[in-house]
């Protein structure tokens, strides 16, 4: 048995999740894991994208311009939450065509956008509290 994250086009509308809940624009959607690249790997390699999309809304950057949001260390967090998913990791833990067929099912993708979701927003929400935090509400 292959154990593998490696996942199809799917994996675009994953991210697609995440920047519909930011506003922000989504990915192209050829955006999947290169060969044997896991799933969590390609979350992480384009998280720099996404999240640098929501933290740069003028929106928000009166106030991370005083505390930026240190994105490497937010992606990294969020590629270790999709990862730790031990369900989800057994539920994979096969071999690539089985996995391919897997990825098709619509629960499997909903529930791994919800993962991808609450990962991000669960390493996301601790730096706009530190932001807030050093932030003024008014000028």
């Amino acid at each position: 048995m292959h154990s593998s994250w490696t996942a199809g086009s799917w994996a675009a509308g994953v991210l697609a999740g995440v920047l519909l809940i930011s506003g922000c624009h989504g990915l192209p959607p050829a955006a999947a894991p290169v060969a044997g690249q896991t799933v969590a790997e390609m979350i992480g390699a384009q998280c720099p994208k996404f999240a640098s999309q929501m933290v740069d809304r003028k929106e928000v950057q009166l106030i991370l311009k005083e505390r930026p949001v240190d994105i490497p260390l937010l992606c990294a967090c969020t590629e270790r939450g999709f990862a730790r998913d031990e369900r989800l990791r057994e539920v994979l833990a096969v071999d690539h065509g089985v996995l391919v067929q897997k990825l098709r099912n619509p629960q499997l993708q909903s529930y791994m956008t919800l993962r991808l979701m609450t990962s991000f927003l669960e390493c996301v929400a601790p730096e706009f509290d530190k932001a807030l935090k050093a932030a003024a509400p008014t000028p």
